[in-house]
């Protein structure tokens, strides 16, 4: 029986395409009895010290939290202090000496004031009180508030008591410290709004199909895979987005199935999605994939900012207030906690936005820690935690990838302007490092320098040159390399060198070499401790030749720096070898002949001598026996 790949999906199958971060819930609590300021003949605190608001059923966990006073209306706003305290006992004062100094007139009418976490400050100048969201701000402030009124030190700042339990009295001391000349109100008493995190929607997805084998319903049982794709055809092992989820059902009717399907992460992106959909009907015939994947439909969903309430903080529509305001996306101190920051410095209101940490020097993107970070000097650096403004045009933490180039469309790492290629403008001649695939298996890392050839011992120009540069020297040039073929050290051996004849002419043997040869000889020494320190040389004893003893032989051997200094440099070491070697045989095979005729004529003289040896012994013994016979005769 064969598979209809065909599996319809019906309305209810919905796709949620993005997790969401938590959202936001706010709840306000307020007194709003007017919190009087008096006039002289008092110590300056206010009619209600402290104004209190208890709150219950409130996050356990505070996410966000601003205070507001309501209807402020004052004729010296610079005298005026407000102490807020928490029901964990931080004691935050909001704020002190604001709007100048106690001799010029600032009023506020009718003004009303938030404070939040971050935010710009209320002025120390004499600029007009206007309502708005600002941070905690005092100046100079007071070492201690009245009593009851509890004792400073005062923190100044309403970060640290995010994450604290809300729940409690809260206690507000309104305090005005020159109360001889004036008085005031906070009309509309005062509120305090908590934020808290409300857990996300859920990301799971609800499918329904209709099952059909050759055109008829199934009924009974079947299992079905459910793989996410980002991709409507590719393969699935390249298209498969996080992992498979599997379905057994059981007493199907008329086809129909449904299920929860909840990917999770995997659904956290805007690009379009498919369900690959596999299934085995009955249960282990193994399974088919139906075709095609079935495109995944988004359903709208909010997303809630959990400080959109400070986006209000610009002076207009225009243009954003004197200061700094943020999107906060963490809950980190004021000064180095992530977010997106809109700033418009006092001393240079330029309009900018970034994401990074709150200051005028640093700009930067980071998570954990700084990613990218750009100074005012327009220094870069990338990969550095530590936050420290970079000293140089780019420092890199970690590795750099340059992605791979061709020789018709090659990826650079140039020194200065890539410049011309070839011929003229001398001032702007290449120099760069370039990796070229030439083929498989076969990549090249090239350094360019410039286009020139070596025309002349007068005009080496374009050479790759090594340098020192240290107090000794005073930067030297020590050593050109220059190149335009290929150099070969294959295990450890000897630099290659063209040897084809046919590249050759005026070709001529060597004579004399040994001789040549033997007029150099060897020392052992050690290095001068400044050359060591320069790293010319190397510590310990060492072993080779000395300069003027091999100029005299072999001049060409021999090179000198711009600072006189003599360098050895062989050349043709192997020839020479080889032409010496052959001088020794020669004078060896000659001695051995001179030796042999030597041999030979003392031979002969030997066989000479052995034969009158002979005949005078036969001779002796003629006699010998001559005698004898005289003997025997008488």
């Amino acid at each position: 029986m064969s598979l209809v790949r065909s599996l319809a999906l019906t309305a209810l199958a919905a796709c949620v395409l993005a997790a969401a971060a938590p959202m936001a819930h706010a709840q306000t609590f307020s007194n709003t009895a007017a919190i009087a300021m008096p006039t002289s003949g008092t110590d300056g605190r206010a009619a209600l010290y402290p104004s209190t608001i208890t709150v219950s059923g409130a996050p356990a966990s505070i996410v966000g939290v601003n205070v507001t006073l309501s209807n402020l209306t004052h004729n010296f706003v610079s005298d005026i202090n407000v102490l807020l305290v928490a029901p964990g006992g931080q004691r935050i004062l909001l704020m002190s000496n604001t709007h100048g100094t106690s001799s010029s007139s600032v009023p506020a009418n009718g003004e009303t004031l938030t404070f939040a976490p971050s935010g710009p400050p209320l002025p120390t100048t004499n600029d007009p009180v206007v309502s708005g969201t600002y941070i905690c701000s005092a100046y100079n402030p007071p070492a201690n508030l009245p009593s009851p009124a509890p004792a400073g030190p005062y923190l100044t700042s309403l970060v640290p008591i995010i994450g604290s339990d809300a729940n409690g009295v809260w206690q507000l001391y309104v305090w005005d410290d020159f109360p001889s000349l004036d008085n005031g109100t906070f009309a509309g008493g005062w509120s305090i709004t908590f934020t808290s995190a409300v857990a996300p929607p859920s990301t799971a997805i609800t499918y329904q199909g209709r099952l059909t084998i050759d055109g008829a319903p199934v009924n009974g049982a079947a299992n079905v895979r459910f793989t996410l794709c980002n991709n409507e055809i590719a393969p699935l092992a390249s298209a498969a987005v996080g992992t498979p989820l599997s379905r057994s059902f059981t007493g199907i009717q008329g086809g129909l199935i449904t299920t929860a399907l909840d990917f999770v992460d995997a659904l956290d992106t805007d690009l379009p999605l498919w369900l690959n959909i596999e299934v085995e009907s009955p249960p282990g015939s193994g399974f088919v994939t139906l075709s095609p994947r079935q495109p995944l439909t988004p359903a709208p969903k909010a997303r809630v900012a959990a400080r959109a309430a400070f986006a209000d903080t610009a002076a207009t529509a225009n243009q954003l207030a004197p200061g700094r305001q943020r999107i906060r996306g963490g809950l980190g101190p004021v000064n180095d906690s992530p977010g997106i920051w809109f700033a418009s410095p006092v001393a240079a209101p330029v309009d900018r936005a970034f994401v990074g940490q709150r200051d005028d020097f640093n700009v930067g993107f980071f998570n954990s820690g700084w990613n990218f970070v750009v100074n005012s000097n327009g220094n870069v650096a990338i990969g550095d935690s530590s936050g420290n403004a970079p000293t140089e045009r780019l420092t890199v933490n970690g590795s750099i990838q340059l992605n791979t180039g061709t020789i018709s469309a090659p990826t650079r790492l140039a020194f200065g302007p890539v410049g011309n290629l070839i011929g003229g403008a001398e001032s702007s001649d290449a120099v760069y490092f370039q990796r070229v695939n030439v083929s498989n298996d076969t990549t090249d890392l090239r350094l360019f320098v410039g286009d020139n050839p070596d025309v002349s011992p007068a005009n080496i120009v374009d050479a790759f040159s090594i340098w020192t540069n240290n107090t000794v020297t005073g930067g030297i040039e020590r050593f050109r390399f220059e190149s335009n073929g290929n150099a070969f050290k294959p295990g450890g051996g000897s630099w290659a060198a063209l040897s084809d004849p046919r590249a050759k002419h005026d070709i001529a043997p060597l004579h004399g070499t040994l001789d040549k040869l033997l007029n150099l000889r060897g020392y052992s020494f050690l290095y001068n401790d400044d050359r060591i320190a320069t790293g010319q040389a190397r510590p310990g004893t060492q072993f080779g030749l000395m300069a003027d003893e091999v100029a005299r032989i072999f001049p060409d051997w021999v090179s000198t720096d711009a600072s006189g200094t003599r360098y050895v440099t062989e050349r043709a070491t192997t020839a020479l070898m080889v032409e010496a070697l052959r001088d020794l045989r020669a004078e060896k095979d000659a001695a051995a002949a001179t030796a042999q005729k030597q041999i030979d004529a003392l031979k002969a003289d030997a066989a000479r001598r052995d034969a009158e040896n002979a005949d005078l012994k036969a001779r002796l013994a003629a006699i010998e026996a001559a005698l004898l016979q005289f003997k025997n005769t008488k």
